[in-house]
């Protein structure tokens, strides 16, 4: 977790010098009179951390990290500041998924006595929140990066709270909760990001702790539609990349699940129920025709429980 030595040595001449021993980062001095961009914290591991990582030392490479650092942010914010309505519409809950969440999670929150601490993380419109409430959870804690979904949940009485930084956040609160949820969120995190962030949770977990990881299945017919369903979205997983990520990371135990989008009943998902084996069985057989891998699951969205 963000492990390293800062010296931050401002003198006249105006030099910085930043040294890190996260990513193995060397320690270089920043050219006099070029100083990090304003609104950077020099007392903050998460805005030091995302500097190191863009600053190798030449002023081609810091001038770069300026350019990446300004645009980067700014488009994130135009869109996340207005998340709920730019993506969902409608300023409502969806009962969809929360009969979703219901069927394939409840199972997975058994000690509801003893009253563990719960995260979650991209609250999206607090479907989650409010199914955790719901089960008799009261030690439940929401957060997000955009203004409009924290505006959206608090209307709604739920426990939320902005963050800038979703990292830092961790960082703060180590060894905290017995559960944290990560639904449709890890897709919007960058590969190079992924690990660091998954540490940062992971450390967050009391011992026994688990995370809950929804994310779109790119080994599913047509995964297409829900990986560029959403313009902020930057990384796919299959069952093998998934599981790439665990055993780098060490945790003690993990498994994947088909995600059930049929929870609803009627005699359209009844249909819809009988005829997908059919299809998937259609699907793995012409992949074995042309050699391709053929994966258990192949529903279009997936999700794994994770034991620290």
């Amino acid at each position: 977790i963000p492990n390293y030595n800062l010296v931050s040595n401002i003198g006249e001449s105006g030099t910085h010098t930043v040294a890190s021993t996260l990513c193995h980062l060397p320690c270089q001095r920043l050219p006099e009179r070029i100083l990090p961009p304003s609104d950077i914290n020099m007392n903050s591991d998460a805005d030091l951390y995302s500097f190191a990582k863009f600053y190798r030392g030449s002023w081609k490479d810091y001038v770069r990290y300026c350019f990446s650092y300004l645009f980067l942010k700014t488009g994130e914010n135009e869109i996340f500041d207005g998340y709920i309505e730019n993506n969902f519409g409608e300023q409502k809950q969806c009962p969809v998924k929360k009969a979703q969440f219901h069927y394939n999670y409840k199972k997975f929150f058994p000690d509801v006595q003893q009253n563990p601490k719960c995260l979650d993380i991209g609250i999206g419109r607090g479907e989650m929140l409010s199914c955790l409430l719901e089960w008799g959870m009261t030690d439940v804690h929401g957060v997000d990066i955009s203004p409009s979904v924290i505006h959206f949940c608090r209307s709604l009485n739920l426990p939320c709270e902005l963050v800038a930084d979703t990292g830092k956040y961790l960082h703060d609160h180590k060894g905290e909760f017995d559960y944290v949820t990560l639904l449709d969120v890890l897709e919007h995190i960058t590969p190079q990001e992924t690990l660091n962030f998954l540490r940062l949770i992971q450390l967050a977990l009391k011992p026994g702790g688990r995370i809950i990881i929804q994310v779109p299945n790119m080994q599913a017919v047509d995964s297409n539609v829900y990986y560029y369903g959403d313009f902020t979205h930057c990384a796919g997983f299959t069952e093998h990349s998934l599981i790439q990520i665990f055993t780098t990371l060490k945790f003690s135990k993990y498994n994947i699940y088909p995600y059930e989008v049929f929870c609803y009943g009627g005699y359209k998902e009844f249909i819809a129920k009988m005829l997908r084996p059919f299809f998937h069985s259609f699907t793995r057989f012409r992949r074995k025709c042309i050699g391709a891998h053929c994966p258990e699951i192949l529903t279009p969205v997936f999700f794994a429980v994770v034991e620290r």
